[in-house]
Protein backbone atom coordinates (compact mmCIF):
# COMPACT_ATOMS: atom_id res chain seq x y z
CA UNK A 1 0.00 0.00 0.00
CA UNK A 2 2.80 2.30 1.24
CA UNK A 3 4.10 1.23 -2.43
CA UNK A 4 1.11 2.37 -4.32
CA UNK A 5 1.05 5.89 -3.07
CA UNK A 6 3.81 7.07 -3.67
CA UNK A 7 5.65 7.78 -0.49
CA UNK A 8 8.56 6.64 0.96
CA UNK A 9 8.72 5.46 4.83
CA UNK A 10 11.21 7.56 5.01
CA UNK A 11 8.64 10.38 4.12
CA UNK A 12 5.64 9.12 5.84
CA UNK A 13 7.78 8.94 9.55
CA UNK A 14 8.57 12.25 8.98
CA UNK A 15 5.54 13.25 8.10
CA UNK A 16 4.26 11.85 10.72
CA UNK A 17 6.66 13.84 12.99
CA UNK A 18 5.90 16.75 11.83
CA UNK A 19 2.27 17.15 11.97
CA UNK A 20 2.42 15.27 15.77
CA UNK A 21 4.48 18.15 16.25
CA UNK A 22 2.07 20.84 15.35
CA UNK A 23 -1.36 19.45 16.50
CA UNK A 24 -0.42 17.62 19.57
CA UNK A 25 2.39 20.23 20.89
CA UNK A 26 4.25 19.06 23.45
CA UNK A 27 4.72 20.38 26.98
CA UNK A 28 6.40 19.77 29.87
CA UNK A 29 5.22 20.78 33.63
CA UNK A 30 5.59 19.98 37.55
CA UNK A 31 3.42 17.10 38.31
CA UNK A 32 1.57 19.11 40.41
CA UNK A 33 0.46 21.35 37.57
CA UNK A 34 -0.23 18.41 35.79
CA UNK A 35 -2.46 16.67 38.42
CA UNK A 36 -4.49 19.99 39.35
CA UNK A 37 -5.42 19.93 35.62
CA UNK A 38 -6.45 16.90 34.72
CA UNK A 39 -8.96 17.19 37.68
CA UNK A 40 -10.08 20.91 37.13
CA UNK A 41 -13.74 19.54 36.21
CA UNK A 42 -14.05 18.12 39.99
CA UNK A 43 -13.54 21.08 42.13
CA UNK A 44 -13.92 18.66 45.53
CA UNK A 45 -10.98 16.45 43.88
CA UNK A 46 -9.62 19.31 43.08
CA UNK A 47 -9.21 20.85 46.59
CA UNK A 48 -8.41 17.76 47.91
CA UNK A 49 -5.48 17.36 45.92
CA UNK A 50 -4.36 21.26 46.37
CA UNK A 51 -4.62 20.06 50.93
CA UNK A 52 -2.82 17.03 49.47
CA UNK A 53 0.20 18.72 47.59
CA UNK A 54 0.29 21.70 50.53
CA UNK A 55 1.57 18.69 52.96
CA UNK A 56 4.43 17.63 49.93
CA UNK A 57 6.55 20.40 49.74
CA UNK A 58 9.67 19.19 50.50
CA UNK A 59 9.38 16.03 48.19
CA UNK A 60 11.43 15.84 45.38
CA UNK A 61 10.35 17.63 42.29
CA UNK A 62 8.70 15.33 39.48
CA UNK A 63 7.74 16.46 35.90
CA UNK A 64 5.41 15.20 33.32
CA UNK A 65 6.06 15.84 29.68
CA UNK A 66 3.03 15.14 27.63
CA UNK A 67 1.40 17.16 24.59
CA UNK A 68 -1.15 19.77 25.55
CA UNK A 69 -4.19 17.85 25.08
CA UNK A 70 -3.04 15.28 27.28
CA UNK A 71 -3.60 12.66 24.66
CA UNK A 72 -1.05 9.75 24.25
CA UNK A 73 1.28 12.27 25.81
CA UNK A 74 4.02 9.39 25.80
CA UNK A 75 4.93 10.01 22.55
CA UNK A 76 6.32 13.02 22.77
CA UNK A 77 9.51 11.79 23.43
CA UNK A 78 9.92 10.43 19.90
CA UNK A 79 9.54 13.83 18.66
CA UNK A 80 12.99 14.77 19.45
CA UNK A 81 16.00 12.36 18.32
Amino acid sequence: MLQKSGFSQEQLHHDALENSRRFLSPCVMKIETALLRLSAENPEEQKMLIERLDKCDNEPQLIVVTNESFLSGAAVIFYFH
